[in-house]
């Protein structure tokens, strides 16, 4: 569409990063997916050779940043909640908000872990949290497409598909989140459910609520 020039070769831009991602980290691609579906018993193993592997591990966690980035500026511009005459500052506020929410997170975990003297678990939870927004990253990517250009149903079907593949990632990473923490520390699962609801569930709701 006129006037969307610079947002499909932003997207552009990402589809061909993506690719040439898979083509330059094969192995630690086919390891991603082989430790998210657990179609491997070798899960131990696998993680350590993801967490050896920083480079492109970071390079994904950039990739989810931006693709989540783009997706709540296109979501809040689409329902007229832009409060700034152009796109790119908004997604730039957006991306900057993005970052600094999972920064905040991720230094709040590690210092309870240190606290409570489970760095291991801290670890385990750190690594675990990003490797589903990693997935998360890739599922978004055509529901972003989808509502950046798309009109009407289109774009209505790429909005709900989006958030079951969200809501579905979520319920995922939280059964994989109780799995880890009753390996190492004695949690009921009604006191794992009420962390997950207070830490998980209910800033998204309060973000929902303050838009």
């Amino acid at each position: 569409s006129n006037g969307k020039e610079g947002l499909f070769y932003a997207l552009l831009g990402m589809v061909l990063g993506l690719a040439l991602f898979r083509r330059f980290f094969h192995k630690y691609w086919n390891d991603l997916f082989r430790l998210f579906f657990r179609t491997t018993l070798r899960q131990r193993q696998l993680r350590d050779q993801l967490q050896l592997a920083s480079l492109p591990s970071i390079l994904l966690n950039i990739f989810f940043f931006l693709c989540l980035s783009f997706y709540v500026s296109l979501f809040l511009t689409e329902r007229g909640w832009n409060p700034f005459s152009g796109y790119w500052l908004f997604w730039l506020l957006t991306l900057g908000g993005v970052v600094g929410m999972y920064l905040v997170k991720w230094l709040g975990l590690h210092f309870a872990a240190w606290i409570f003297g489970q760095d291991e678990l801290g670890d385990d939870y750190s690594f675990l949290v990003f490797t589903v927004n990693k997935m998360m990253g890739l599922l978004l990517l055509p529901s972003v497409i989808g509502i950046a250009f798309a009109e009407g149903r289109v774009w209505e079907w790429s909005l709900l598909v989006s958030w079951i593949l969200i809501g579905g990632v979520l319920l995922y990473r939280g059964y994989l989140t109780f799995r880890v923490v009753r390996r190492q520390a004695a949690v009921s699962p009604f006191h794992f459910f009420l962390y997950w609801v207070g830490f998980e569930l209910a800033p998204l709701l309060v973000l929902y609520r303050f838009l």
